[in-house]
């Protein structure tokens, strides 16, 4: 399960956030997992589809933002 995963506003856009992913992903993979689960803030939706997450369930409002649950089968 992934957590908490950002970026410090003052270097977004620098292409951070897609390192660390494809990162969390390669390593998963050493580990065989079966998946990965994420609770994202929904704006950031269609950042995690392009890498290959799917969203399930409806949103929902968590610390005032609203986020919807996702999951990656086998990476």
């Amino acid at each position: 399960k992934l957590e908490r995963i950002a970026v410090l506003e003052k270097v977004r856009g620098q292409g951070l956030g897609k390192t660390l992913m494809h990162f969390l992903i390669d390593y998963s993979k050493t580990k065989e997992v079966k998946g990965i689960k994420m609770s994202a803030q929904q704006y950031l939706e269609k950042f995690y589809k392009d890498f290959g997450f799917k969203t399930y369930g409806k949103p929902y409002i968590d610390a005032g933002i609203s986020h919807i649950d996702m999951y990656l089968a086998k990476p």
